[in-house]
């Protein structure tokens, strides 16, 4: 798109006092987006208040969304390492309006030793896609990342189903957020790092997260019935089973021929593996897992996805990372508190020397949903011989509703330390001049 066509449809689309709506399909999706961005730039400048942006970016992202679910072809940005989407750092799948764009970012991140596979999905494989990415938790979407791009949100383009009504044992098994917990663990691991310090900090942070979600998983274990008298089902499908009746788990034997538990988190990932007419399976917690394999090798989750295997030094890590967690929410629940510093208190400041990433992945989850946070900055706090967590946060916003937001997101993971919040300013301000923000804002660009 040239600065010509820019001029034009700026001109018509922003600028013109009447919107015809309907002019906008003739748009392309790329047009869209740079009508988007542009009228994103003039709001935040305070320019043609004679025009209602609002009411026009609106119009855009309506007509964008159509556009996406209607398009003849999308392209996917895939990782290699898990042939699953590839998971950005605010948590957004990278999908592409055109084949040159899904190439040319490609080719980009490969230079970044980012290794992608863009995936082109046709047509009628487009809202199947977002039906997946509600199994797998994927919930945000960067459209043309590398030229002018667009957040969407796959529920505006694909709602989540309505169970209500339903009886429970009739809805799907799903989990999506051990299915990103997963995706974002393994593609972490896989990825090139500058720093083995700093990607260790971050695997930590990802592995807590992964293993909350594996113990508060409900899974799917492939069984078969042998019954003598076959029983039938109620009519919310469950059936009693009569004395005699043999159930007979899958098992997955290895080369060396030692057997594993397969359990999967929904039925896309059991339908690699077993086949639903054959084989009906049993919805299990871990300690159900646990109880099953007790005379196998172990459990392996998704054996023919992102594959989690749990083996005898794998459950030990678990229920020891199990006891420190539960034993520092018993010892930390009561231990938040709200201490807004006065901003020229004199203190010692650094770097915390264990980095508390799954509380930094808290709040930065959390601050994406204050627009008036632009950046946030984490320091260890001394005073005298207390030690404390420092958010230094840069607010437009009323910094108590900022704050209480942040407390609660950050509380279920403090394990025992306070947390201090103050607001970018005087000394606060002069404290950050040199440091990098755990959480920056993202300002529309390129790449």
């Amino acid at each position: 798109m040239n600065e010509e066509r820019k001029d034009e449809i700026g001109r018509r689309f922003i600028l013109r006092p009447e919107l015809v709506v309907e002019e906008l399909d003739q748009l392309s999706m790329q047009e869209l987006n740079f009508l988007i961005h542009s009228a994103k730039s003039f709001k935040e400048g305070g320019a043609f208040p004679h025009v209602n942006l609002d009411e026009r970016i609106q119009s855009f992202i309506t007509t964008l969304q159509a556009k996406f679910k209607a398009a003849e072809a999308l392209y996917v940005a895939y990782d290699k390492a898990t042939q699953y989407p590839y998971i950005d750092g605010e948590s957004r799948v990278w999908i592409f309006s055109q084949e040159e764009f899904a190439d040319s970012a490609q080719d980009y991140f490969m230079q970044q030793l980012v290794m992608l596979e863009m995936k082109k999905i046709e047509q009628a494989e487009i809202l199947p896609t977002l039906g997946l990415f509600h199994v797998w938790g994927l919930s945000e979407i960067l459209l043309d990342n590398g030229q002018y791009h667009v957040e969407l949100k796959r529920d505006e383009l694909l709602p989540p189903p309505d169970w209500s009504g339903t009886p429970e044992i009739s809805i799907p098994v799903t989990n999506p957020g051990l299915q990103r917990a997963l995706m974002k663990f393994f593609q972490s691991l896989h990825a090139p790092s500058g720093s083995q310090e700093a990607k260790e900090q971050l695997l930590n942070g990802l592995e807590a997260q992964m293993l909350d979600e594996v113990l508060q998983a409900r899974y799917l274990v492939p069984m078969q019935l042998q019954e003598a008298n076959p029983s039938t089902a109620d009519a919310e499908g469950r059936k009693t089973l009569k004395e005699g009746t043999v159930i007979q788990f899958g098992v997955l034997s290895a080369e060396d021929e030692s057997s594993w538990l397969p359990a999967f988190t929904d039925w896309p990932e059991f339908e690699k593996v077993y086949d639903k007419t054959v084989w009906s399976s049993n919805i299990a917690s871990y300690e159900d897992l646990l109880a099953v394999s007790d005379n196998m090798s172990g459990i392996v989750i998704n054996c023919r996805g992102v594959a989690l295997r749990i083996d005898p030094g794998n459950r030990e890590r678990i229920e020891a990372y199990r006891k420190a967690r539960d034993g520092g929410e018993r010892t930390g629940a009561n231990s938040v508190e709200k201490v807004v510093v006065p901003k020229d208190t004199q203190v010692l400041l650094g770097e915390p020397a264990n980095y508390p990433a799954v509380m930094i992945e808290a709040v930065k989850a959390c601050l994406k949903t204050h627009k008036s946070v632009n950046e946030a900055y984490l320091r260890l706090m001394i005073q005298g011989e207390t030690q404390s967590y420092l958010l230094i946060v840069d607010t437009s916003g009323e910094p108590e509703t900022v704050f209480e937001s942040i407390f609660a997101a950050a509380a279920p993971h403090l394990q025992g330390m306070p947390l201090n919040l103050v607001k970018l300013e005087g000394t606060w301000e002069k404290e950050t001049g040199n440091l990098k923000p755990f959480y920056k804002r993202k300002r529309l660009g390129l790449f």
